[in-house]
């Protein structure tokens, strides 16, 4: 099954030239914690956290306009497809560590981005409904069965 819809909102992105300071401003002003970053025909090549802004810039005390967004972002970039299914974009994060998967076309084109508490808010809602298919079926496994005698006739 292919990746839901809902995660095919282009996400914020970011040149490789940028500096960190913009970056930051950009994620303040978007309220977002990560920017994709894209080649100039507008493919992902990159991604860039505030937790690689604060620790390549704050905790060396370098100039965050002197500083690129090519120099703090995490390469190489692990993407899915479209096609692909939520269990595969589980497994990938799962699998090299990251919590963000950008979505990509066939040619590589960035569509969208799933994120690790997308995938926990989607599990979660699921729990929620098991658990109530099950407590339904405790409910009716506890009531009595009436009693309509026997297929032979009256007891």
């Amino acid at each position: 099954m292919a990746l839901p819809n809902r995660f095919l909102a282009k996400p914020r992105t970011i040149a490789p030239a940028a500096s960190a300071q913009l970056a930051a401003e950009q994620m303040d002003n978007a309220h977002v914690g990560s920017l994709i970053v894209t080649d100039e025909r507008d493919n992902p090549v990159g991604i860039l956290t505030d937790r690689d802004i604060a620790l390549g810039v704050l905790c060396c005390d370098l100039a965050a306009e002197a500083v690129t967004v090519a120099e703090l972002m995490s390469t190489p970039l692990h993407t899915i497809q479209r096609d692909q299914s939520l269990a595969e974009a589980a497994h990938l994060m799962r699998v090299h560590g990251i919590r963000r998967l950008p979505i990509v076309d066939a040619g590589g084109a960035l569509l969208g981005l799933i994120a690790a508490d997308d995938l926990i808010q989607i599990l979660s809602a699921d729990i929620c409904h098991l658990s109530g298919a099950v407590q339904k079926s405790f409910v009716l496994e506890s009531l009595p069965l009436p009693n309509h005698g026997s297929i032979f006739g009256p007891e």
